[in-house]
């Protein structure tokens, strides 16, 4: 796998590691390993490492538990209001 390398340092510099780490998390979650390379290539290092570290904590598309609640809740409004008499 070969990695497009970066002329530039700074303190939140991606190791090679960490490309590696996003990339087959990124193949993981359905993208094609040939897209996930042309896209980890094109980040920054400072983009590489944030998403590096959030992909970890990021929720897959899931809701939260506020997001059920309002779900819940505009769905017994709706329920009300379309079955009072």
């Amino acid at each position: 796998m070969q990695l497009l390398r970066r002329s530039t340092r700074c303190p939140f510099t991606s190791s090679p590691d960490e490309q590696l780490v996003l990339l087959g998390r990124l193949e993981q979650l359905g993208v094609d390993p040939q897209t996930a390379r042309t896209r980890v290539n094109a980040m920054t290092d400072q983009e590489v490492h944030a998403l590096a570290q959030d992909i970890q904590t990021a929720p897959a598309g899931a809701m939260s538990g506020w997001g059920w609640a309002a779900v819940i809740l505009i769905a017994a409004a709706v329920w009300y209001f379309a079955y009072r008499r």
